[in-house]
């Protein structure tokens, strides 16, 4: 069963219509144990806006996993660590069309993975991740960078809403 709904988000600056389709049927990914514990009647989501307002709805306050989503700032950090052509060469950026987990996907390439968004792709962009042949430090590379996003984020946010403060 399906619901369509617009519901109505107003900020301070900014309204928005969102035509939302909610599809109430199906199950929780149960191969990764986080996700198969996670109500499956939560929903949020938010859009960070160019001049830093937030809009969010729904379950936002919810920590939910990231899974694929670690998968833009990682690719991210990697053409940070080397230039463009390189991740060019080593991973590709065209889409596949087909799901994020196709082994299809990786069979039809030649030599290396189409794209750092599906997952042959995301492990060879955190396999680049410096420093290379340290899994620690790698780890704290790939957390730290999403951290700054973070920081960044925040940071936006006090600003936005208090000005700038000199201490």
């Amino acid at each position: 069963p399906t619901t369509t709904t617009q519901p109505i988000i107003s900020t301070e600056n900014h309204t928005v219509l969102l035509p939302v389709e909610i599809w109430l049927g199906g199950k929780n990914a149960d191969y990764i144990p986080y996700l198969a514990n996670v109500p499956s009647n939560l929903f949020g989501i938010a859009a960070c806006l160019p001049d830093g307002e937030v809009i969010a709805v729904g379950d936002t306050d919810y920590k939910f996993g990231i899974e694929s989503v670690s998968k833009v700032p990682t690719a991210i950090l990697a053409m940070n660590q080397y230039s463009a052509q390189e991740m060019l060469d080593k991973i590709g950026a065209d889409a596949t069309g087909l799901p994020f987990n196709s082994i299809m996907a990786i069979l039809l390439e030649n030599d290396h993975p189409s794209t750092p968004l599906v997952n042959a792709g995301a492990i060879s962009a955190c396999s680049m991740v410096k420093p290379v042949g340290d899994s620690d430090g790698k780890w704290k590379s790939i957390v730290g960078f999403i951290d700054l996003f973070v920081v960044k984020f925040r940071l936006r946010r006090f600003r936005r809403r208090f000005g700038s403060v000199r201490m």
